[in-house]
């Protein structure tokens, strides 16, 4: 067995969110595969989904053992592009309207933004939802339709 590998249980489930898609794909493992040979011990697992199986080296993009720890990661994934698009607007901000955006806007160009996010601070999360993200702030967020249930 090769030494970072994560060790799976035939049964579980697993929830996927694949590269470049905004998505959660809930997964079973339904076969566990050993390759012995002279280079050592190879374990692959095959996944079923709705759709179909697929070798979990196949697999392009983030890989969760519960449905929490994908909520937590993607939760935090969108807090972070909230954080660009605010950051992007106060520099275009100070831009165009220099004098103006000093005057009115003075304190708010240095809102500080939570970097992690604590299971106790994400409330039950809906396809449109508001995070708090302290000092007064707040994001609108929409999630896939996974999420509710």
């Amino acid at each position: 067995m090769k030494p970072n590998q994560q060790i799976f249980k035939v049964g579980q489930i697993l929830f996927v969110v694949p590269s470049r898609q905004t998505l959660v794909v809930p997964m079973q493992i339904v076969e566990e595969l050993t390759k012995k040979s002279l280079q050592g011990t190879e374990v692959d697992y095959i996944l079923r989904s709705s759709e179909k199986l697929i070798s979990l080296k196949e697999i392009q993009g983030e890989i969760f053992e519960s449905a929490e720890k994908a909520k937590a990661s993607l939760t935090e994934r969108a807090i972070k592009s909230v954080m660009k698009l605010v950051d992007r607007a106060v520099l275009q901000a100070r831009e165009q309207f220099p004098s103006s955006f000093e005057n009115v806007a003075h304190n708010e160009s240095s809102v500080d933004f939570p970097t992690e996010i604590h299971n106790n601070e994400v409330q039950e999360l809906s396809n449109d939802s508001t995070i708090d993200l302290g000092n007064g702030v707040k994001a609108r967020i929409k999630l896939p339709d996974v999420f509710n249930g």
